[in-house]
């Protein structure tokens, strides 16, 4: 068998060649191990993004919870005071009861309220639809009172305050609803009414005094 002269070209030829195919399997081992290592996200950094993709959804609950608490607050109660009304029982509060019960009316079931602790001085008003929404109620816990100056009346006027043209409209509440018709008792000839009035119901918990016409 032929022994190879480590003197010889060839073999440092050939110690050449296994030094540079040894070096290339580490390297690619190294890449290799790398291009694959890669694919897997650190610790650290994986709850880093965990806590930027929660930061990043943060707005988006956060308008949710919003549109969310919208629609619990929009309510169906519509107070007097909320459009204007002043109650202080000389001013003409008769637009804002208009403006409230514009909005009652558009919702069914809704309710319109005149709040306690106050005199709501209101002219002649009609209440009316068709085109209202079943079932309101106004809740009368303030004092309504009529105006006692003939020329708040207009000619022709009957009625006070109407409701009409609605269907399954309910008054009630724990207020007063004052016409303030001794005033215009004291100035006719006629009797006091009161008699005539007598078969008239007041409703549930609302009082009713000096009623110029019923």
């Amino acid at each position: 068998m032929r022994t190879l002269n480590m003197r010889s070209p060839t073999f440092f030829i050939l110690v050449a060649l296994l030094v540079w195919s040894s070096g290339n399997e580490t390297c690619g081992g190294r890449i290799v191990k790398h291009w694959r290592g890669s694919k897997a996200i650190p610790p650290s950094l994986s709850n880093k993004k965990g806590d930027n993709d929660a930061d990043s959804q943060y707005p988006t609950r956060l308008m949710e919870e919003s549109f969310t608490a919208q629609g619990k607050a929009s309510t169906t109660t519509f107070n007097v005071i909320d459009y204007g009304a002043k109650g202080d029982g000389t001013t003409d509060d008769t637009k804002a009861f208009e403006a409230a019960w514009a909005s009652a009316c558009k919702v069914e079931a809704s309710t319109m309220v005149v709040p306690s602790g106050s005199v709501y001085l209101v002219k002649p008003i009609s209440f009316s639809g068709p085109n209202c929404g079943s079932n309101i109620i106004f809740q009368v816990d303030g004092k309504i009172i009529a105006p006692t100056s003939p020329g708040a009346w207009g000619s022709g006027l009957l009625q006070w305050l109407e409701f009409t043209k609605l269907t399954g409209i309910t008054v009630k509440g724990k207020g007063v609803i004052d016409g303030q018709g001794s005033v215009w008792w004291s100035d006719s000839s006629t009797e006091n009414p009161t008699e005539e009035s007598e078969s008239v119901s007041p409703l549930k918990d609302s009082t009713y005094e000096s009623s110029p016409l019923w």
